[in-house]
């Protein structure tokens, strides 16, 4: 499970809506109409008098609008300006402004903030305050601060009024969920329920305590050249989160002077800082959180990361994580690591296994689907000649979401955040410079980081849980051979297995092999070690079966 998940529940029932918070929903979508009218109507009345406007204007235009709308919008157009697969790059960068260009508030509304928060002077609790923002994003804004014990920190105080404003927008998210979930427009998809998620995680970023915690669980288990920065708890609240001062430079802004052709602004703010090698750290980082912790930052954009001159990377902004389980995580490594080496029907086991097939699905053609749009990524990454949109993880994601849809398959929370990171990681690794392969980078990870074959035999054998298992089947084996039989002989299997069930049943038949695999291993290492009287060839015979068990073991691990 995710930990979101866990921290949400029992969180309070949906209250009804007050009068004034009536009022305050038919404000937002009057202006969610207004807003509408003032972007789209100039734009059709330039181009029915022959005007056309490039993409970077109809980009900025769009990204003031959803400025203008407020928290909820910006994040709708924060995931669209990493949708260059889609939309034309030129508004993929306006859009790119919702991450770290957004107006602040005055130093009046945060001091309110502060002074609500702890409950005296601002003076009182820091020893000195910078009021010009560094920093100013949707949900918060960042300044600078002195601790009174001299430290330099970083204070991210929360926009006020943006909970009511979002729940408002999320009220009439609702309303017109429903009619789409009435109307069946996403067929068996449910438009309530995504609504309810996109609620809960966009609210957990205004939780700075939440936050906090997530930074300081990414600092423990943090790699040798990527870091998070310490928490100051005694300086924090829900509203208000304090971290140490990253001395550093915003990815935002490198990426932005590399974009416009000025990389020799980059060496002149830090000279002998290798861009290459930052970007190698910053794959390495997001690749090492999701496939061998489980617990990794969802947004690894460039206005969340922190560039430092000897290319460590510093993660900031932890409102949006997840949290995979052993068992998850493995899965997706196993299907990932197969994808990247062309394997396209192991990997397709595996991704199985991430879906959530509904009675309408029908599998053959899901196979189908997802086996053609695998094929085709990995024959781009393998061509030299290959463009961003062809090579861009983005491209076949879109196609994956088409097939699942069509085969009416749906993913959990987990699926989903894992894929916000992975194409979220894509994206910016491709705007440092458009031959980055993210294939390639996965495959060179699996091979310093999967264990081999010997180390994953070794592994299965040492499992005290799988140890058990086999006990338990020496001591299950005759009552489960004989009930197998009479079931056959009567019939017993004939039904049909729904397709819900499929993925279970594949998974009981590999743990099933293993075991008999490894019973089968164990047995004939036994006899070499009592070293009984074998002949050459009877001796031959049984190392062949040795190797070929411990073979056996060691492709279904790997599967």
């Amino acid at each position: 499970m995710i930990e979101s998940v866990r921290l949400l529940r029992g969180s309070r029932a949906r209250r009804r809506p007050r009068d004034g918070d009536l009022l305050l929903d038919a404000r937002r979508v009057l202006l969610l109409v207004w807003v509408i009218a003032l972007t789209a109507l100039p734009l059709v009345l330039r181009r029915l008098v022959g005007i056309r406007d490039t993409h970077a204007d109809i980009g900025a235009r769009l990204r003031r609008s959803l400025q203008r709308l407020g928290i909820t919008y910006v994040k709708l157009g924060q995931f669209m300006a990493m949708r260059f697969d889609i939309l034309p790059e030129a508004i993929c960068r306006e859009l790119a402004g919702l991450f770290d260009k957004v107006p602040p508030i005055g130093s009046g509304q945060v001091r309110r903030t502060l002074e609500e928060e702890f409950g005296r002077p601002v003076e009182e609790v820091f020893r000195d305050f910078d009021w010009a923002c560094i920093a100013a994003a949707s949900v918060a804004q960042v300044h600078r601060a002195t601790t009174h014990e001299g430290d330099p920190v970083a204070v991210k105080v929360q926009r006020p009024g943006i909970a009511r404003v979002f729940a408002a927008d999320i009220r009439n998210f609702r309303r017109a969920a429903a009619l789409g979930d009435y109307l069946r427009l996403l067929g068996p998809q449910s438009m309530a329920e995504a609504v309810d998620e996109f609620d809960r995680y966009t609210r957990r970023e205004m939780d700075f305590v939440t936050e906090g915690r997530t930074a300081d669980r990414l600092r423990r288990g943090r790699g040798p050249h990527d870091t998070a920065p310490r928490v100051y708890w005694r300086l924090t609240t829900p509203r208000v989160l304090t971290m140490e001062f990253v001395e550093g430079f915003p990815l935002s802004e490198v990426v932005r002077l590399i974009e416009a052709g000025r990389a020799e602004e980059v060496r002149a703010l830090a000279p002998g800082m290798d861009i290459d090698r930052a970007v190698q750290n910053l794959t390495n980082a997001c690749l090492r959180q999701l496939f061998v912790t489980g617990f990794f930052h969802a947004d690894p954009h460039p206005g969340n990361i922190f560039l430092r001159a000897d290319e460590t990377i510093v993660f900031v902004d932890f409102g949006i994580f997840g949290q995979l389980t052993d068992e998850r995580r493995e899965t997706f490594a196993s299907y990932i690591e197969h994808l990247a080496v062309g394997n396209v029907e192991q990997s397709y086991r595996h991704f199985v296994r991430l879906l959530q097939p509904t009675a309408l699905t029908e599998m053959q053609q899901l196979r189908r689907d997802v086996h053609r749009i695998m094929h085709r990524w990995h024959r781009a990454s393998q061509r030299g000649d290959a463009d961003v949109a062809e090579r861009h993880l983005g491209t076949y994601f879109s196609e994956f979401i088409t097939a699942i849809r069509a085969n009416h398959v749906r993913m959990g929370m987990d699926t989903l955040l894992f894929w916000r990171a992975i194409l979220t990681l894509d994206a910016t690794a491709l705007r440092f410079g458009r031959r980055f392969d993210l294939l390639s980078a996965l495959r060179d990870f699996f091979v310093l980081t999967r264990p081999t074959p010997l180390e994953r035999l070794t592994a299965l054998a040492t499992d005290a849980r799988l140890a058990g298992r086999l006990v338990r089947l020496k001591q299950e084996s005759p009552a489960q051979v004989a009930r197998l039989a009479s079931d056959l002989q009567g019939g017993a299997y004939r039904q049909p297995v729904s397709h819900s069930d499929s993925a279970a049943l594949g998974r009981r038949r590999d743990d099933n092999a293993r075991l008999v695999a490894l019973a089968a291993l164990g047995g004939s290492l036994l006899v070499l070690a009592a070293g009984l009287p074998l002949g050459a060839t009877a001796q031959a015979l049984l190392w062949l079966a040795t190797l070929i068990c411990a073979t056996m073991i060691a492709r279904l691990a790997r599967a």
